[in-house]
C-alpha cells in the first residue's frame, strides 16, 4: 500500500497573523458558499463577568472545556461564518458553533486569544534530555494555521488491512472527513478526546455509503488498522497547529522537543509578560 494513498489534497499552510479573523474551512451560506469570516465585540468586564457565572453553574460544577468555549463564542462573536449571532438567541448561537468543524473553532479560538490577550504565549518547559526546566515565549502571529476551501478536499477512504464484521456484512473500506465540534461535547478534551471518540467522530461512511457507527460496532477493529487510521486523522487534520518544536537553552544540551500547547482556559488566556 502507497503510504501517501491517504494525503487529502488542496490543503493550504498560513500564519495566523496572515489569517486573521478567518476559519480553517468555514460553513455555507444559503447559495452554497463558504463563508470563513467572523468578527468578536470587544471583551469587556461584562462580558467577563457573563462567561464566568457560566463556567460555575450552580449545582454542577464547573462546566467542560467544550461548552465553555461554545459560550465564549456565543457572548463574544457577532457573527460566525455564515450566522449573523446578533439576530440569534443563545440556544441558536450554540446549535450554530456545533454545525462546524473542530479546525474552526479551534482557529477561532486561537485568533481570539491573540487579538484580546496579545501574541505571546508562554509556556513552561522541562527537557526531557537534560531535566532542565524553563520558560518559551511563543508568538501566535506565527503559529501555522492548515486550511481547505472545500470539505470534499478533506475526505479519504481507508482500505482496512483487516475486515471486520458490522452486522451482517464486512466492512472493506472506511471514509472520513474532517473532526466536528458537536462531537466532542462529552470529550475530556483538556486532555484530548480517546482514540475511539476521535475515529467515530471522522467517520462519514463505510463500504461506500453513508452511516453513523457508534463505538460498539467498532469493537473488532485491528490495532494495526485502528493506529494507522489515527495517524492520517493527524496528519490531514486542517486548523492551528498546536504542538510547537522548542530548543533546550540549557548549555551543552541544545535538544529538539516538541511542545503541545495547553489550551485550557486558564493556561490559554493567562498573561505573559515575558
Amino acid at each position: 500500500m502507497d503510504v501517501e494513498s491517504y494525503s487529502v489534497k488542496d490543503v493550504a499552510s498560513i500564519l495566523l497573523g496572515e489569517l486573521g479573523a478567518n476559519l480553517a474551512l468555514g460553513e455555507p451560506n444559503s447559495s452554497g458558499s463558504l463563508v470563513t469570516s467572523f468578527s468578536v465585540r470587544r471583551w469587556n468586564f461584562k462580558i467577563e463577568q457573563a462567561l464566568e457565572s457560566k463556567r460555575q453553574q450552580k449545582g454542577k460544577g464547573v462546566m467542560s472545556l467544550h461548552r465553555y468555549i461554545s459560550f465564549l463564542f456565543s457572548e463574544l462573536c457577532t457573527n460566525f461564518g455564515p450566522f449573523d449571532f446578533e439576530a440569534m438567541n443563545e440556544a441558536e448561537r450554540l446549535a450554530a458553533l456545533n454545525t462546524f468543524a473542530f479546525a474552526d473553532i479551534m482557529t477561532a479560538y486561537t485568533w481570539i486569544r491573540k487579538q484580546c490577550i496579545g501574541e505571546k504565549l508562554q509556556l513552561d518547559v522541562t527537557c526531557p534530555s537534560c531535566g532542565s526546566k524553563f520558560t518559551y515565549v511563543a508568538d501566535l502571529n506565527s503559529l501555522t494555521v492548515r486550511t481547505a476551501k472545500s470539505i470534499d478536499d478533506l475526505k479519504w477512504t481507508y482500505s482496512l488491512l483487516e475486515p471486520f464484521a458490522y452486522g451482517k456484512e464486512q466492512v472493506t473500506e472506511i471514509e472520513f472527513g474532517p473532526l466536528r465540534w458537536h462531537s466532542l461535547a462529552n470529550a475530556k478534551i483538556e486532555l484530548g478526546a480517546r482514540k475511539p471518540q476521535i475515529l467515530c467522530s471522522s467517520v462519514l461512511g463505510i463500504n461506500g455509503r453513508s452511516v453513523v457507527v457508534p463505538e460498539s460496532q467498532f469493537a473488532e477493529m485491528g490495532k494495526r488498522d485502528l493506529e494507522t487510521i489515527l495517524y492520517w486523522i493527524d496528519k490531514n487534520a486542517i486548523g492551528p497547529e498546536m504542538i510547537l518544536e522548542v530548543s533546550c537553552p540549557t548549555a551543552g544540551c541544545g535538544t529538539e522537543l516538541k511542545k503541545l500547547i495547553d489550551w485550557g482556559y486558564d493556561s490559554f488566556f493567562s498573561v505573559s509578560f515575558h
